[in-house]
């Protein structure tokens, strides 16, 4: 059988109200936690009870199980405050416990006086000295001074004498030296008198010479901070004995924030922890002397814990702490208090959870992942909340949100863009929305808000757009880590067929927090690459147009004497070059293309020779028009001589021009100069040679000829006429013996 993890309950429980019962019992009842919080069926209740008395031994705590929301608990200790937790627990384990609840039971008779001496003070009188209950078990009401009066070991009577709560000793007066007497102290609060001390005896001075004597009894003293302090040191003797008040070898007399009444009482005020120590009384006379021993002990509020981080997870962290000075109390609870802080440096509201005492670790969860926490701790004794530890800044794991390329997030459309949000990276943790604003590049100052908390969507289409039209999309994604901004630039396809964009058309600007606002031409990001870009752009158009204006054989600068193009036509000379180039491709194909009959050779055509060096396809004319020709510089040549241009920038421009074509009607006779071949000079100028396409030194038409294809059978080849955009300066016709292939 398999069982799905069931949390423990994730609350205490609640309403806890705790009764007095007796001055040995308590009752606590209480109510489950919340049911949404409960995870299971309660199977019962702990509780955890300790007294918090500093006459009791501290962390010394009990507990008890029940099912039931109410208890009772048994033997405590009479009027003493106890400290009370409780907890649920179900199959899962123990749940949260219950922050501390105070109790103290109720009162009963006090103990006995602690301590109880007579000294004489005058031949018919002795005082009774005593101190108070260790256990008063409540508030002490009145002391009673029991003297009983024997003669001749018979009882003859017994008296009573009250004396009030903060009088700790008593004169008994008119003894007679020839009757004993006996003393005993009680002590009572409002349940009634508890037990009397020990019995003893007190008789008067046997003279009119009393030694001197103290009658108050030195203790140990504990008393918070800054209150008043009174030290007694009543004394009798005959005569007056002289009285000091010491603190260690240190004579108090004079000293400042002290001082001593008529009745030898050491007051000092405002004490402070500097004021602890031993603080001694002596009295003396000419009979005898004596003294008492205070421990003044002043309880302040704790030091400051030592507060460590051992761990830090994405939703909590783990604390350790030692606590050093007590401040002379027990340490009753520890308050840890912790904030967030914004990413501006806002910090929020201090959150404080109390901690039971003997605890020195804690680990706190339910924290935001990814968010920068601070936290400091304070110990709290009976005196109150001692100074807080230095404030620890930690900060739990996780990032903002990563924003994602612009492919893998947009899916771009003609009047429309799908935004796929499930592919932005959470950082570890959780994206909690988004925000999507968009306007387009051009004009466009404002950002429309589209969405501003999308929560668990994996996409979203933003619609009504225009095509071809360039678009801002910003997106802002919000984690508890923090919030990222993304900012994106993209085209919408366009209507007409066949027209795309390209990748230069889409960006992605990214950032974090809060965007300035300002238009993304504002950026140095954008403007400083576009700007190098369109400087390159420019740069390498005026080279092409100074290179063109300063080539030989274009216009004056070919040295043929005539008028050329004038500076202002660069522009057009590249467009001409571009088409020129064009036709001496399509010119090489036809050339390619040549078929050599099957059956029927033309008695028109000469025998094609089969290597390139043999080939002369040209015939030369006279030109008889030249001063027509002359008159109308405009005419397109290929209308005057039915011949394509070459390009001006061509590589084999060799081969168009005037003068080399001259040159090539006596090839037989210059074959014996030192001078490179026809050939050669095609190969050196990037001629379709065949050494260069790594075949045999037959040309491509020898080779068609000697495998005649379909077209084999036609008496001609068709050369279809393609006319040059521009036309060619009569001064340039003017020197031209063109030669024509002859086909």
């Amino acid at each position: 059988m398999m069982y799905t993890s069931v949390p423990v309950p994730s609350a205490p429980p609640q309403d806890v109200i705790c009764t007095p019962v007796s001055a040995h019992d308590l009752q606590v009842s209480w109510h489950p936690p919340d049911r949404s919080h409960l995870h299971g069926i309660v199977q019962g209740y702990k509780l955890f009870y300790e007294p918090v008395e500093e006459r009791y031994e501290p962390g010394k705590r009990e507990s008890k199980v029940t099912t039931a929301t109410t208890a009772v608990l048994h033997g405590l200790k009479p009027f003493t405050n106890y400290s009370i937790r409780l907890l649920a627990s179900t199959r899962a384990g123990d749940g949260v416990v219950s922050p501390v609840t105070f109790c103290t039971t109720e009162e009963t008779v006090p103990e006995a006086p602690e301590k109880v001496k007579a000294v004489p003070s005058s031949e018919n009188a002795a005082f009774v000295g005593w101190l108070p209950p260790h256990h008063p078990n409540g508030i002490v009401t009145k002391y009673t001074v029991h003297l009983r009066i024997l003669e001749q070991g018979r009882e003859l009577k017994t008296v009573k004498n009250p004396v009030a709560a903060h009088q700790l000793y008593y004169e008994v007066s008119g003894l007679f030296a020839s009757k004993m007497y006996e003393a005993w102290v009680t002590a009572a609060t409002r349940v009634g008198q508890g037990a009397g001390t020990s019995v003893i005896r007190l008789s008067p001075a046997p003279s009119s010479s009393v030694p001197a004597s103290i009658v108050s009894f030195g203790q140990l003293v504990t008393v918070p901070w800054k209150v008043t302090v009174k030290l007694a040191c009543l004394c009798v003797g005959k005569p007056r004995p002289s009285a000091e008040w010491r603190l260690g070898d240190l004579n108090l007399h004079h000293q400042p924030k002290m001082e001593i009444n008529s009745d030898n009482t050491l007051i000092i005020m405002n004490v402070l922890r500097s004021n602890e120590g031993n603080y001694s009384c002596h009295v003396r006379n000419t009979y005898g002397s004596d003294e008492i021993m205070y421990f003044l002990q002043v309880q302040v509020p704790p030091a400051a814990p030592v507060l460590v981080v051992t761990s830090v997870m994405q939703k909590s962290v783990q604390l350790q702490w030692k606590q050093g000075d007590t401040g002379g109390a027990a340490v009753r609870q520890f308050l840890l208090a912790y904030r967030s802080v914004g990413e501006g440096g806002e910090a929020g509201e201090w959150d404080e959870l109390s901690i039971e005492p003997g605890v020195s670790r804690r680990l706190l969860e339910g924290l935001l992942c990814g968010t920068h926490y601070q936290f400091r701790l304070a110990a709290v004794n009976k005196i109150g909340s001692g100074s807080a530890s230095p404030v620890i800044d930690v900060t739990t794991k996780g990032s903002k949100p990563e924003a994602p390329k612009l492919e893998h997030f947009l899916q771009v459309n003609m009047t429309s863009v799908t935004l796929l949000l499930d592919t932005w990276q959470d950082g570890g943790c959780q994206i909690r929305a988004f925000t999507i604003e968009y306007r387009e590049t051009a004009g466009g100052s404002h950002w429309k808000l589209v969405a501003s908390s999308i929560v668990s969507q994996q996409s979203f289409i933003l619609q009504a757009l225009i095509p071809a039209t360039r678009y801002a999309l910003r997106v802002s994604a919000r984690n508890p880590a923090g919030t990222t901004v993304a900012q994106y630039i993209f085209v919408t396809r366009s209507t007409i067929p066949g027209q795309h964009q390209h990748s230069s058309d889409h960006d992605l600007i990214t950032g974090t927090g809060e965007e300035s606002g300002s238009p993304f031409y504002m950026d140095t990001q954008v403007v400083i690459p576009a700007a190098v870009s369109a400087i390159a752009v420019v740069g390498a158009f005026i080279a092409v147009v100074f290179c063109l204006h300063r080539r030989p054989g274009t216009g004056a600068a070919a040295g043929i004497g005539g008028q050329g193009l004038d500076a202002g036509s660069g522009l057009q000379d590249a467009t001409a070059a571009l088409d020129n180039k064009h036709n001496a491709e399509q010119r090489e194909r036809y050339y390619a293309t040549v078929r050599k009959p099957a059956q029927l050779q033309s008695p028109g055509l000469e025998r094609i020779p089969e290597y390139s060096e043999d080939i002369y396809p040209y015939a030369t004319f006279h030109l008889a028009e030249q001063e027509t020709m002359a008159g109308n510089p405009q005419m397109p040549m290929q209308q005057v001589f039915g011949y394509e241009c070459c390009p001006v920038n061509s590589i084999q421009s060799k081969q168009c021009d005037p003068e080399h074509h001259l040159k090539t009607r006596s090839r037989a006779g210059r074959k014996s100069k030192p001078h490179k071949s026809e050939s050669e000079e095609y190969d050196s100028l990037g001629s379709d040679s065949d050494t260069e396409q790594g075949t045999s030194s037959r040309t491509e038409s020898s080779n068609h000829l000697d495998d005649p294809g379909p077209g084999a059978g036609r008496a001609g080849i068709h050369r279809p006429a393609h006319h040059s955009k521009f036309p060619l300066p009569h001064t340039r016709i003017k020197y031209i013996n063109r030669a024509v292939t002859n086909f």
